[in-house]
């Protein structure tokens, strides 16, 4: 599982350090890796006295071919954020048909639609967070959903088609007067 952001409250990087020991004893083989600056010794403190040290790896702020790497070795990201506009690590992740586990806030719920392009709890919500982490690694519509995701990237966030939407609404304002620009 992969999460990458900057790590402190507003993420929501707790509540997943907090559900993971939950997790470990469904799933003792999972591991979880994290990415990104801010309070990152508070968060090793943290896991360390939840006694998942050795589930939790902290990659410190990862780009390029790290990342990359990354992004293709996992099956999850999860960003339980309580504040976001539209994240650019989840698009990616969704971009690579990673099965995403997020919150109904900002503009992430604009992308990933519930129990068909990813999951979505409320945030501050840690049952929920532990039940769609689950589901999201022992489901049996986690490649389906992997899919989706990764389809509505390519339809819809992709940069090709931002590009056309703009010359489209640049196009529909052709001719069109806005009277005087500037001061005099």
């Amino acid at each position: 599982m992969y999460f990458l952001g900057r790590l402190g409250e507003r993420k929501g990087v707790y509540d997943l350090i907090g559900v993971i020991p939950e997790i470990v004893k469904s799933m003792p083989d999972v591991h979880f890796y994290i990415g990104g600056d801010g309070e990152v010794e508070k968060c090793k403190e943290m896991s360390l006295k939840k006694g998942v040290e050795d589930h939790v790896t902290f990659l410190g702020w990862i780009t390029g071919d790290q990342k990359e790497r990354l992004l293709k070795a996992c099956s999850v990201f999860v960003l339980p954020s309580y504040h976001e506009g539209m994240p650019m690590s989840l698009l990616e992740a969704m971009s690579y048909g990673l099965v995403v586990v997020s919150t109904k806030v900002g503009g992430i719920p604009k992308v990933v639609k519930n129990d068909e392009t990813g999951y979505l709890i409320e945030a501050g919500d840690t049952g929920g967070l532990f039940k769609q982490i689950i589901e999201a690694v022992q489901g049996k519509n986690k490649k389906i959903i992997g899919m989706a995701a990764y389809k509505e990237i390519l339809e819809n966030f992709n940069i090709e088609q931002s590009i056309n939407s703009l010359l489209a609404l640049y196009k529909s304002l052709e001719g069109v007067s806005y009277g005087r620009i500037g001061y005099s």
